[in-house]
């Protein structure tokens, strides 16, 4: 089996490419015929983020209410009683306002059970959707179909990468003036023979 995004060969059943990380079990369900019906596990995903939201704001209400109503004892503690205009002892208004925001808590519990309801009227059972999305198979188990077999490799003899330094290289010798091994650039001018001139003298 070979990585459809990089082109590495498998010879194993593996779940993720080494190379570049890809996701190889979609290939091998295509391989095997096992990829489920599109819309039976669309369907099914849905179903269960629905579920999810519904399990979370069921689970969100008991948890503000119970947290306004201690927020408020304790407010209510530490303020004390305020002596209302007609004359009675009452709770302070913050106090009043933190316990009516604490019957949220009931309301949101009631929209979570209806929408469980809701989901298991529009997407249905969860068993169905299963049943409806076969679980894939691995490759080893299929033998009826035919095996698709891939092109040989090609090998190639691993190739030299070109010098970076060709062309380029400097000559060590020893030249007049120069220390033995003194690093010096000739170029062709000066590598042929110069004819010598004749030296003037001097009256």
């Amino acid at each position: 089996m070979y990585c459809p995004t990089c082109g590495l060969e498998h010879l194993e059943v593996r779940r993720f490419c080494n190379r570049c990380g890809a996701n190889l079990d979609v290939v091998s369900r295509a391989l095997t015929g096992a990829l489920p019906d599109p819309t039976a596990a669309q369907k099914l995903e849905q179903r269960q983020q629905a579920m999810r939201r519904a399990f979370l704001i069921l689970g969100s209400g008991p948890v503000l209410g119970l947290t306004m109503l201690i927020v408020a004892e304790i407010l209510g503690q530490l303020v004390g009683p305020v002596r209302h205009p007609y004359g009675f002892l009452t709770d302070p208004p913050i106090v009043n306002v933190i316990q009516n925001l604490g019957l949220f808590g009931p309301l949101l519990m009631l929209i979570g059970v209806m929408m469980m309801v809701y989901v298991r009227i529009v997407y249905g059972r969860k068993k169905d959707l299963e049943q409806a999305a076969p679980p894939p198979q691995p490759l080893s188990d299929v033998g009826t179909r035919p095996v698709i077999q891939s092109p040989p490799p090609v090998v190639t003899p691993p190739l030299t990468p070109p010098s970076v330094t060709e062309n380029t290289t400097f000559r060590l010798e020893a030249q007049d003036g120069l220390a033995p091994g003194a690093v010096t650039r000739q170029t062709a001018e000066e590598e042929a023979p110069r004819p010598r001139q004749p030296v003037k003298e001097r009256p």
